[in-house]
């Protein structure tokens, strides 16, 4: 129901106002909210142990009293299917999904979701969607920066490194 309602009622394009920056991030944070309650209870709250409030998995093990082994294969669980929703349909983290947050705004108003007079979750002072856009964006690039870094095959190296790098830059060891 929720995939379905995120499609409902899109607009095809959508340039919000400098007004609409407190209204786009209690949108985004709805939208996670309500993500997040698509999980069963035991992945939810995984989840939000793991990757909201950030405890190691002994802590968040002790918290539920179960083992860090069953504990990281819920987290795991929880991870993955977040992971799954949101790379198929948040504009946050697909660029090609048909939701986001500009495009929903107007929907989410007339639904009574989000209500200029009572705001829930956003803070003023909040970077602005386009801002999170941007950092998104950055942290994708670093990522395929160091994806390509670190995807080169096994090469041998000289015998002795330190001699042949001196031996490139013109000096004598």
């Amino acid at each position: 129901m929720f995939r379905a309602d995120l499609e409902n009622g899109l607009v095809a394009t959508a340039t919000p106002s400098a007004e609409d920056t407190l209204m786009l991030n209690e949108l985004r944070i709805s939208c996670t909210m309500a993500m997040l309650l698509c999980l069963n209870l035991k992945h939810r709250i995984a989840y939000v142990l793991g990757d909201i409030l950030e405890l190691d998995h002994g802590e968040a093990a002790d918290v539920l009293e179960i083992s860090k082994a069953n504990y990281r294969k819920r987290l795991s669980r929880g991870r993955g299917q977040v992971v799954a929703f949101t790379s198929q349909h948040c504009g946050l983290a697909n660029a090609d999904s048909k939701c986001t947050c500009p495009r929903r705004l107007p929907a989410a108003i007339a639904s009574d979701r989000v209500r200029s007079g009572k705001i829930a979750y956003a803070l003023r002072g909040a970077p602005a969607y386009d801002e999170v856009v941007a950092k998104v964006k950055n942290i994708e690039g670093a990522l395929t920066t160091l994806k390509l870094q670190t995807a080169t095959p096994q090469f041998n190296s000289p015998e002795d490194l330190s001699a042949r790098i001196a031996e490139i830059v013109g000096r004598t060891v």
